[in-house]
């Protein structure tokens, strides 16, 4: 690979280092005559990627030599094997080449180990870059949201009741193994590997039923699906196994019909049949007999899908519809991308979507209205908040906090012409340098709408004791002749605005008052002015 060929490698090279992220591993293989390993495996910080790209990309990556596509995929696999954290990650290999291998013993000769998935890409003289970034980026997209690892089905006949061969589980190309339990009982199991985030993965089962001569409800099929997600196994169903039952008959039903989804699945494989058989025998007349084949079944979304695909196959030259075909068959067989990609959850148009529509308009439509005659009534009514002020207070004091005596008056005032106002769960407190020297509270009450409820507390301190910061700051309080106390609390307000708005209200109270001491002992006109409830 030389000149374009590899200046387009490297351009992908960069758009996959950019999409991986700092979880990521990457090591890179170089492949001419022989194999280099250009870099370990090390995750994908940003300095590493600026690392790869300046240092390996743009200054070792160089054609020379032969393609030995063979050896660079011998050293790829054997990057995995060396690797000491396996646990809960997921593995495979990018393999980029022009395709043009020019060594004596071929890549296909290499043994994949293990469930390493190997993703090709070719690079040829009249490449469409912006199908391959396509593809680049669905290959990563997969790889990087990997939902589910070890995705296993296993199935078991029922004896007596059913029988099922080995060639009876249709699966495409992943791998299946018959096996036998301590009991002797048979069972067949279907590895299909990694499961990324929304894929699908089917299987077609053919049980055998032998005859009977009385009906009756039997198990004809017992299945469940093992996977591991970050390293811990679990099982589908959690609880135990799948049983398919069936009422058994003396004869099959004439009006028996299988079930949609199996119906479909059996329409798929056959037409991959056909498009097998196309390849085997390197004859295009045989495509016309997929299109008769698809023609006679109704049509679906991946009926449609089918019919498209084998279309373009259609217009292709033999050459080029080898390579479609071969791509085509590794896709359907593998039930990854073209019909098999994540679809976008659909909106349904259902009548009862139409009926959640109509009610979430009906609802819009209701709090529109509402909101209109909420601002109409405020507008005809201008309510006003009810709230708490201070009404008076007198403050006397022996000398010491513990012989602090006080009354206080807090008045529950509600300027509002048109409704009454209740206040509930009054809490206030009176405090000195940090510490509540007495707690004001209210039974619930209610305040006739533009008037005002005297609230009148008598304060005998019960020998509150202050810790020495405090003492030191009210004798020199008393010296100078101004005691500072604060006012705090809250309380809980409600009233109507018209015939059908109610409102609820937390008003709070915050208020730093000073005492003149000996004196008249009464607060001082400004801080009593300013003490109101917001």
């Amino acid at each position: 690979m030389e000149g374009p060929k590899l200046d387009k490698l490297k351009v992908a090279m960069k758009f996959v280092i950019s999409k991986l992220g700092a979880m990521d591993r990457l090591s890179i293989v170089s492949f001419s005559s022989k194999a280099e390993r250009l870099c370990e495996l090390r995750s994908m910080t940003g300095a590493s990627k600026d690392e790869l790209i300046k240092d390996i990309i743009e200054g070792k990556l160089k054609a020379s030599g032969l393609t030995n596509i063979r050896q660079g995929l011998e050293t790829g696999l054997q990057v995995l094997a060396d690797r000491r954290h396996r646990s809960c990650r997921v593995s495979s290999i990018v393999l980029k080449s022009d395709g043009v291998e020019n060594v004596a013993i071929g890549a296909s000769k290499v043994a994949i180990v293990g469930d390493v998935a190997v993703y090709t890409f070719g690079f040829g003289e009249d490449h469409d870059a912006e199908i391959l970034t396509e593809c680049f980026a669905e290959t990563l997209f997969g790889l990087l949201r990997v939902v589910v690892q070890d995705l296993e089905l296993t199935v078991w006949p029922q004896p007596g009741h059913s029988t099922i061969e080995d060639d009876d589980v249709v699966a495409g190309s992943y791998p299946k193994k018959p096996r036998v339990d301590g009991s002797g009982r048979r069972s067949i199991s279907v590895s299909f590997g990694d499961l990324s985030s929304r894929e699908v993965r089917k299987a077609i089962v053919h049980v055998c039923l032998p005859a009977v001569h009385r009906e009756y409800r039997a198990t004809a099929l017992v299945a469940r699906c093992s996977y591991r997600v970050q390293g811990q196994t679990f099982y589908s169903p959690s609880d135990g196994r799948l049983r398919c039952v069936i009422h058994r008959t003396r004869s099959a039903g004439r009006d028996a019909k299988k079930p949609y989804e199996v119906e479909e699945e059996l329409i798929r494989i056959g037409y991959v049949e056909i498009l097998e058989e196309v390849l085997t025998k390197g004859d295009t007349k045989i495509l016309g007999k997929a299109q008769q084949f698809l023609d006679t079944k109704p049509p679906s979304r991946m009926i449609i899908t089918l019919r498209n695909e084998l279309q373009q196959l259609l217009t292709l030259s033999w050459k080029l519809l080898l390579v479609k075909l071969r791509e085509l068959l590794t896709l359907h067989k593998r039930q990854r991308g073209g019909i098999f990609a994540p679809q976008p959850t659909a909106e349904s148009s259902g009548w009862w979507a139409w009926a959640m529509v109509i009610l979430c308009t009906v609802l819009a439509t209701g709090i529109i209205v509402a909101g209109v005659a909420v601002f109409a009534v405020y507008t005809f009514f201008k309510p006003k908040m009810p709230y708490l002020v201070l009404g008076l207070l007198q403050y006397d004091q022996g000398g010491t906090i513990q012989s602090l005596q006080m009354s206080i008056t807090i008045l529950a005032e509600n300027n509002n012409s048109k409704a009454d106002a209740a206040f509930s769960r009054v809490d206030l407190a009176l405090g000195f340098h940090g510490s509540d020297v007495a707690l004001l509270r209210a039974d619930p009450f209610v305040v006739a709408r533009e008037s005002s409820l005297p609230l009148r507390y008598n304060v005998v301190s019960g020998g509150r004791t202050l810790d020495p910061a405090g003492m030191q700051s009210m004798d020199e309080s008393l010296r100078a002749g101004v005691v500072p106390l604060d006012l705090l609390g809250k309380a809980r307000t409600r009233w109507k605005v018209g015939v059908f708005v109610k409102i609820r209200y937390w008003t709070r109270i915050s208020c730093h008052l000073r005492f003149f001491f000996p004196g008249n002992g009464t607060v001082m006109p400004t801080d009593r002015d300013r003490c109101r409830s917001r």
